[in-house]
């Protein structure tokens, strides 16, 4: 006992470090998690080098506490090398302090509850909470609900996930949705393309620490091993883990619409078909954002007007889908001139050429005529992606002055590539 009152007094470094190192921190907090930190308590835990688990400890299995002298509705906790003062009636924690903090020659390191101390816990100046405070906060229960900015480390996800109810039935009787590696992949690639962007969905904990949202984000994180920023929300109600994700994704076409454009669902097709040509993504499982659709929209919005006004036309007159024609549209005008590229669909929505002579069976935009509309008379269902090959092949064999005695593209095929036309370009 003299060895701890010594400790407590801070009358020596070594004592108090033995004390501390005797007294692990407890796994149990029971009634001592009741207790709210008052303003500014965290930043000061931070500054002095007290972890939130260390506080809680503290209170939850103190050496020996005491009524404050100065002020009876204070209450003294003392455990190692820290003291916490609460105030009794409104179970509030007002200050913690390091009993030792005169005879320190280094940063006091904020201990986990493996008594383990963190690499970060000597970052006591750049105004953040260290990774042991976000961590602590994250992982003791709260009864009410709160929302805090948190940077998710890996080993935090990791602990994190360890709450997911995706195996688990929650005590109402729901599990997790199942994890999605496309979906964990997409973010994945955010991560490592710079492209991760905080906003105001993160991860959910609820009153009974079960994981109710955010596991895709986490494991992303996790399999990265980089660090990102994420808001928390704890003490959640429950009975939300019913109710989270249950509602529509939003589509292109909604966040086309909030840019103030009309014909949304087509716009957004098309640009997304002409987006997965671009990167060869036919196979690949791998989901175009909003975000990708908006930034090859934005590149040449332009364009893509025309685009959606050719495929308009190609269908009213050609019955060849306008998602398709308008992405052939917009792929071949890319390498082309506009003049070339609109005489080719001209041909493809007329069937005649310039003098209103009809086109021959086996000219190119004939021939895609032809074997469009066959496919619709047998009864054959073509994807975008095919009827977008059969447009290109047809504006390869146009541009190369090529006669077609048959169209047709296979799904084994590779997707053509667009020729650029040589004879009209300048």
């Amino acid at each position: 006992m003299k060895r701890v009152a010594a400790a407590l007094a801070g009358t020596t470094q070594s004592v108090a470090q033995n004390v501390r190192q005797q007294m692990p921190l407890v796994r149990e907090y029971y009634d001592a998690l009741t207790y709210k930190f008052a303003d500014h308590v965290a930043e000061r835990c931070e500054e002095r080098g007290i972890g939130v688990f260390e506080v809680f400890s503290c209170i939850a299995d103190a050496t020996f506490d005491r009524v404050s002298i100065e002020d009876p509705e204070r209450q003294e906790f003392y455990l190692g090398d820290i003291k916490v003062v609460v105030h009794r009636p409104s179970r509030t924690i007002i200050t913690a302090i390091d009993l030792d903090s005169d005879y320190r020659t280094k940063p006091r390191r904020p201990l986990a509850p493996t008594s383990v101390p963190t690499p970060r816990g000597e970052n006591m100046t750049t105004g953040r909470r260290s990774s042991t405070l976000d961590e602590a906060w994250c992982l003791v229960p709260h009864d009410e609900p709160e929302i805090r900015r948190v940077t998710i480390t890996p080993a935090l996800a990791s602990k994190l996930l360890a709450l997911n109810p995706a195996q688990v039935m929650t005590p109402q009787g729901l599990k997790n949705r199942p994890m999605t590696p496309s979906l964990v992949t997409d973010y994945k690639n955010d991560i490592v393309n710079g492209d991760w962007k905080v906003t105001h969905q993160g991860v959910a904990i609820d009153t009974n620490m079960t994981l109710q949202d955010g596991q895709h984000r986490l494991k992303a994180i996790e399999e990265t091993g980089e660090a990102q920023d994420m808001f928390v929300a704890v003490g959640m109600d429950p009975d939300n883990f019913k109710v989270i994700d249950t509602g529509r994704n939003r589509k292109y076409s909604d966040v086309l619409a909030m840019r103030g454009m009309t014909d949304t669902f087509a716009t957004g097709a098309t640009v997304r078909l002409s987006y997965i040509y671009l990167h060869r993504n036919f196979t690949s499982t791998h989901k175009v954002t909003n975000a990708m659709v908006l930034e090859l929209l934005e590149s040449d919005v332009d364009a893509f007007g025309d685009a959606m006004s050719v495929g308009r036309r190609v269908y009213s007159q050609a019955l060849i889908p306008r998602v398709a024609a308008g992405a052939a549209y917009f792929l071949i005008r890319r390498v082309n001139t506009k003049r070339d590229t609109a005489e080719f669909f001209d041909l493809v929505i007329n069937g005649a050429n310039d003098t209103g002579q009809k086109l021959r069976a086996d000219h190119p935009a004939e021939r895609l005529r032809y074997a469009v509309n066959k496919g619709r008379a047998d009864g054959r269902r073509r994807t975008g992606p095919e009827h977008l090959a059969l447009i290109i092949k047809a504006w390869n064999a146009y541009a190369e002055s090529r006669e077609l005695k048959m169209l047709t593209w296979g799904r084994q095929e590779p997707m053509p590539r667009v020729t650029r036309i040589e004879r009209h370009s300048k």
